[in-house]
């Protein structure tokens, strides 16, 4: 019985850091729909930012649900949903200067930005075969007693990897940060609601095993 409450509890821990930081996301979301005062969309913020450190070979396109945005560092492409594309509150502006970190750092030939990316495409992956393929356990005999610790080792894997990657994601806030700041493309009353925003933006990639899952599409 006591090993069973350990893989549920190690279950229940796996599940609560996307959950918990995808509730954090969508809060501070809310919170940082305030209009900049540049009035720059989310798509010409990203770049501006880039052009203004002399990146001139990363498009931005429209695609994808909010807090989903990326950077696709082999097409060179930032990926913004339409609310970010379009939308010109600090939190917008924040999601899309978090893409462009992504890009500067890829462009500062940083190895994290191009493994972090590689790994997100496997985590989309793996987040969508994972309910169908421990489904099949169902059919095969003792599959539902193998479930459990297959499951909970699969989410622990999962967050470990998650939290392992994360100070990529953070490197690339700093480095947006410090080119919004260092050129001025916001004003200095409106950098600590950025800085907060950029953080809370940040917390998508602790979030992504429950945002990236079609499964769980319908709780966002």
């Amino acid at each position: 019985m006591k090993p069973l409450i350990v893989l549920v509890a190690a279950l229940v821990a796996a599940a609560a850091l996307p959950l918990l930081a995808a509730l954090s996301l969508k809060q501070a979301w809310r919170r940082g729909k305030v209009p900049a005062s540049c009035g720059r969309s989310g798509a010409f913020f990203a770049l501006f930012l880039l052009r203004k450190v002399g990146v001139e070979n990363v498009h931005v396109v429209e695609g994808g649900r909010l807090f989903c945005e990326r950077y696709k560092s082999g097409e060179r492409d930032i990926v913004l949903s339409s609310e970010v594309y379009s939308g010109k509150s600090i939190s917008a502006l924040a999601h899309a200067a978090l893409q462009a970190g992504h890009a500067l750092r890829h462009r500062d030939n940083a190895l994290p930005a191009v493994r972090l990316a590689w790994w997100s495409g496997v985590l989309r992956l793996l987040v969508n075969a994972a309910p169908v393929l421990f489904g099949l356990l169902f059919f095969v005999p003792g599959g539902v007693m193998k479930f459990i610790p297959l499951l909970a080792a699969f989410g622990l894997l999962l967050a470990a990897a998650q939290v392992l990657t994360y100070p990529a994601v953070r490197a690339a806030a700093e480095r947006a940060t410090g080119v919004v700041f260092e050129k001025e493309l916001l004003q200095p009353e409106e950098m600590p609601a950025f800085r907060d925003a950029l953080r809370a933006a940040s917390k998508r990639h602790l979030a992504a095993p429950v945002l990236d899952c079609l499964w769980l599409r319908w709780l966002w």
